[in-house]
């Protein structure tokens, strides 16, 4: 579905279980060990449930990891196809005469649900949610509007749309950031994009 609907369609360079050319193009993920960790020592918690994606011996480099299909959390792709995605989503769900969702669906999918109290069960930090993605928050810092939304992925790679600045932004470090949130490279280079605006 990812390859001939949004990848295809989009020309993204992102995709889930990997051919043999898309993992020889990938770069060596230099993982930092706090989130396996957590999920290893404790495979009870509500973190390490989430992560049942990984086989035992599995890390973010294996073959498995890289073979397999993960839908919530295993995908592979550049910083330009994660703003890229973006983009279609900010722009009401289409881009370059691509429409992947109509602009109502978008719009529901963008709109704020929930605050976790102070803290987050699963992450342990404060983030704002709407139905399918993460809104503007301290440790997610997506720019001054509050309407801006997108999502993370491990280690400190993130992707967000801000509408109102007109601007899709796209992080997809190899060298993981240790803890739960954008981390201070990513936060630099967010906040850098609003400071050229």
């Amino acid at each position: 579905f990812m390859r001939e609907e949004l990848g295809g369609p989009l020309g993204l360079d992102f995709n889930f279980a990997l051919t043999p050319g898309e993992k020889a193009r990938c770069a060596r993920v230099i993982q930092k060990q706090r989130l396996l960790d957590e999920v290893v020592s404790d495979p009870g918690t509500l973190l390490a449930r989430t992560m049942q994606g990984f086989a035992e011996g599995e890390d973010f480099n294996s073959e498995g990891w890289r073979s397999n299909e993960v839908g919530a959390g295993q995908g592979h792709g550049n910083a330009r196809a994660v703003a890229r995605l973006f983009a279609a989503l900010g722009n009401g769900g289409e881009l370059d005469g691509v429409r992947i969702m109509g602009e109502a669906t978008r719009d529901q999918a963008i709109a704020f649900q929930c605050e976790s109290d102070g803290t987050d069960p699963l992450f342990g930090i404060p983030i704002r949610f709407a139905l399918g993605y993460e809104l503007n928050c301290k440790p997610f810092p997506m720019g001054p509007n509050s309407r801006a939304f997108g999502h993370w992925g491990a280690g400190g790679s993130f992707g967000f749309a801000d509408a109102d600045a007109g601007i899709a932004f796209g992080y997809t470090p190899n060298y993981m950031h240790d803890e739960l949130e954008l981390g201070p490279r990513g936060a630099a280079l967010v906040g850098a994009v609003f400071d050229c605006l």
